[in-house]
């Protein structure tokens, strides 16, 4: 499948039901970073095998709504950006950098213990963006069957690699425009 901004879109099956889409790493304007966008459709738990029809054509296309929705992100405006860094950082000041902190100097890290200029203060929210990397937009949905079963709406989730951690990463999750969940995970 080839879109206009987000080129030519890869595409695979995730287990037994799903299905993705992968862009290669394109620059997003008011971001001033790189990021793939990866567009998943999940099939809704209760489903049988006569729904697998309806698995297969979403294999050849992403539904309008997903679309959609990444073209605004990617469109996004700088206040954007900035309000998902200040999420970020706002987590990263309140719980993972005095965490990290206590961690300095620390002899059980052996011979590189981390240091802490590793750990910078966040003073202005777009600075978050400096301590990320590898950045992946994902763009969940359940789609829906017409006169079926009604369509989730999208869920977007943010997931990024950090300088500070080599082994955990954020990951940011909005649905309907809310937050819905942020973790350092790995």
């Amino acid at each position: 499948m080839n879109h206009p901004i987000f080129g030519e879109l890869a595409s695979g099956v995730l287990g037994d039901a799903a299905c993705q889409w992968e862009t290669d790493p394109i620059l997003i304007p008011n971001l001033k970073r790189k990021a793939v966008f990866v567009f998943e459709l999940e099939e809704p738990e209760d489903w049988d095998d006569e729904e697998e029809e309806f698995i297969d054509a979403w294999s050849t296309s992403i539904p309008e709504e997903m679309l959609s929705c990444a073209e605004e992100i990617y469109n996004g405006s700088e206040e954007y950006f900035e309000s998902v860094a200040k999420i970020i950082a706002d987590h990263y000041m309140e719980f993972k950098r005095p965490y990290y902190l206590k961690s300095v100097d620390n002899p059980a890290w052996g011979d590189h213990p981390p240091k802490a200029e590793d750990f910078p203060a966040i003073e202005e929210p777009n600075q978050m963006w400096d301590l990320l990397k590898n950045i992946s937009i994902h763009i969940n949905q359940t789609p829906g069957i017409e006169g079926v079963i009604e369509p989730e709406p999208p869920e977007i989730r943010y997931s990024c690699a950090t300088t500070f951690d080599v082994e955990h990463g954020y990951s940011v999750t909005f649905q309907n425009g809310e937050l819905t969940e942020i973790v350092l995970d790995g």
